[in-house]
């Protein structure tokens, strides 16, 4: 038994339901049952009774989450305590790939000047960022797309800034109006995105393009659009690739770009999100 089989067994217990546990958690709905059942089987007894009309917690399942409650919250406290003491010296913060030249430099600046004694680490965004998040892997992830999207009340998100989505492609001969793009342009293209989660701002684009695909590494970005393919970003990341040429896309809201961490984070993640806050302001009013 661990500290997360605990957590999701909390959440499972309040929303009553595996498949909407299974939504705040991040995770698929199999999964969560596997684990809830590899945590009844160690226990020895049964934590929910399982029905047609949904789940309901035994007795023991009642009691177990009265002290599985109390236990996470002391391990909360326990962790929070033992940061500070340390001083919380490293924040990890995971980017985006097509926007990592732009501020992160900056940022890391910025925080080397005002609080020399936080120690930044940045990792490429990991697939499952938000799960990352909740079990502490991850202090700060930056993230493009849209607030509504994060639903988890263990996560807060802060806004940097909004910006139009961009097509960074090659040849002008690709649309049949290159002062302003529509969805409706991409049918039958080739299209790449930072992130696979991008697919939700993008639905119109998305039905009608051929495909859609995920880049690996910044550099690919170059030999994809030289193939034709349209690589889709918000538009102060698009200033990276001016040799191609870049053009909004007009019937897509704008994003917006911004930071999610735990809502409990300790005050050296709020410091560093203040101070990413102050840096993204700065760029705005070069």
């Amino acid at each position: 038994m661990n500290f997360h089989q605990l957590n999701n067994f909390i959440v499972t217990a309040q929303k009553r339901s595996f498949a909407q546990a299974a939504d705040a958690l991040y995770i698929s709905v199999n999964s969560l049952i596997q684990q809830i059942n590899a945590l009844e089987s160690e226990l020895g007894f049964r934590l929910f009774n399982r029905s047609q009309r949904g789940i309901q917690l035994t007795p023991s399942g009642q009691m177990f989450l009265t002290g599985a409650k109390s236990i996470t919250a002391d391990m909360d406290i326990l962790i929070k305590q033992c940061s500070e003491y340390a001083g919380k010296g490293m924040v990890t913060i995971g980017f985006p790939k097509g926007g990592r030249f732009l501020f992160i430099n900056r940022i890391i600046e910025k925080c080397s000047e005002e609080c020399p004694e936080i120690k930044l680490t940045f990792i490429s965004s990991p697939e499952d960022r938000l799960q990352n998040l909740l079990n502490r892997n991850l202090d700060i992830q930056i993230f493009p797309g849209i607030p509504s999207i994060i639903q988890n009340p263990s996560l807060q998100f802060d806004t940097l800034f909004y910006s139009k989505l961009c097509c960074v492609y090659n040849s002008p001969s690709d649309f049949p109006d290159t002062a302003v793009l529509r969805s409706s342009y991409f049918r039958g293209m080739d299209v790449i995105l930072d992130d696979s989660e991008w697919k939700e701002l993008i639905p119109g684009i998305c039905k009608v393009a051929k495909s859609v695909e995920t880049i690996k590494t910044t550099s690919e970005v170059y030999s994809h659009c030289g193939n034709g393919k349209k690589y889709i970003l918000p538009e102060r990341y698009a200033r990276l690739y001016e040799p191609f040429r870049i053009t909004p896309i007009s019937d897509i809201p704008d994003i917006a770009v911004g930071v999610v961490y735990r809502t409990e984070a300790s005050p050296a993640v709020k410091t560093v999100v203040q101070i990413m806050k102050a840096v993204i302001s700065e760029m705005i009013q070069e």
